[in-house]
């Protein structure tokens, strides 16, 4: 199912700051009110970013939902804050920035700070857990996936979870100062 969004700036906000808050502010209630599975688990997109958010107008569209999966919300928020805060190590934000937008997201999204340190520290598993998502696809035989692997992505995904765990203890030490 698509995620409709009707993004409502405020005064002094950036539109587009706003925009991307009210897409995670809209998910995270669809979330909340969604059905718990039986294991407590809920059903994630697992690949929220930019490049899966279509916007016509005021209207915002989740798309590609072929890596739905089961999970905790911290671990999807874990996912966004790399997809929509910070950068991989070839255009690198540094720290304090990065951290600047996690907050602003954490804001946007109704964390409060306990939640938003548990979300930062799952950063570089959940990013490693990517190149293991696009392998265990590849396995599975599915095209795109096994495209994705052939083009190295898989590797690209490790060497980002590699520089979030080098930036981890500077950026939970700013989440929790």
């Amino acid at each position: 199912h698509d995620v409709i969004v009707r993004p409502r700036a405020e005064d002094g906000e950036d539109v587009a700051r706003t925009r991307w808050r009210q897409v995670h502010v809209e998910e995270r209630i669809r979330l909340a009110v969604a059905p718990r599975h039986a294991d407590g688990t809920l059903s994630l997109h697992g690949d929220l970013g930019p490049w899966n958010v279509l916007v016509d107008g005021d209207r915002w569209f989740a798309i590609d939902w072929d890596s739905t999966h089961r999970g905790e919300a911290a671990w999807e928020i874990a996912y966004c804050l790399h997809t929509f805060c910070s950068r991989g190590p070839a255009r690198a934000l540094a720290p304090a920035e990065a951290v600047r937008r996690m907050r602003a997201f954490a804001t946007g999204y109704g964390l409060d700070d306990d939640d938003l340190a548990t979300a930062v520290g799952l950063v570089p598993e959940r990013l490693l857990e990517v190149a293991c998502f696009l392998h265990r696809r590849a396995d599975e035989g599915v095209p795109g996936f096994v495209r994705l692997v052939a083009e190295g992505h898989d590797a690209r995904w490790r060497t980002i979870a590699e520089h979030a765990a080098a930036q981890l203890p500077a950026w939970l030490d700013a989440v929790t100062s």
